[in-house]
């Protein structure tokens, strides 16, 4: 999250190209199926204060085996992650559990870190060796918790008009245009 160079076009639920998309993978030929195993583990690191980047939440790890691919989450509860500590993290899992195939970190964009630091504090630009050190033993502690589970799921589409983040410029202005104009009128309805 914000950790990519340059900008990029926004991809946001309820665009045409996201529907062409989900229609896309619909159309996959659909393999075999396998049980899905499933493992998690949990952190507060306490010793990581919100002011410093990781808020109450901690870390969460979720593992997933299916047939015998492993899959490791990596979820820090900060706002951003510091260029290149994605890559720092996954070299170090990989080298401690090389049996893992695939992982992805995610941070929950939680704010509460930069209203309390004053903004700009993103996961990993202090106590990184702490982060590195916990997210390593949580993915130990995830894979021991395997077990089989079930899983369901299902997609609506609901057509909605919403503000979105395309109209915020019109909103600011709208209410900028009433402030001014309410202050002309405010000590005329008043008088």
């Amino acid at each position: 999250h914000n950790c990519l160079d340059g900008n990029y076009e926004r991809l946001l639920a309820g665009h045409n190209r996201v529907l062409q998309l989900e229609n896309a993978v619909e159309s996959i030929e659909k393999p075999s199926m396998h049980k899905i195993m499933m493992g998690c583990s949990f952190d507060p690191v306490r010793e990581i204060v919100a002011k410093d980047g990781i808020g109450d939440s901690g870390i969460k790890v979720m593992i997933t085996k299916v047939d015998s691919q492993l899959m490791a989450y990596l979820v820090y509860d900060g706002n951003n992650m510091k260029q290149h500590f994605r890559e720092e993290i996954f070299e170090k899992v990989k080298e401690a559990y090389p049996e893992i195939d695939m992982m992805e970190a995610m941070t929950t964009d939680t704010h509460i870190v930069n209203t309390i630091s004053g903004g700009g504090v993103t996961v990993g630009s202090r106590h990184s060796d702490i982060l590195i050190e916990k997210t390593l033993k949580l993915v130990g502690e995830a894979l021991d918790d395997l077990e089989e589970v079930s899983v369901a799921s299902d997609t609506i589409h609901v057509n909605l008009k919403t503000l979105g983040p395309n109209h915020t410029t019109e909103l600011v202005t709208t209410i900028a245009s009433v402030v001014s104009v309410s202050k002309l009128l405010a000590p005329v309805l008043f008088i």
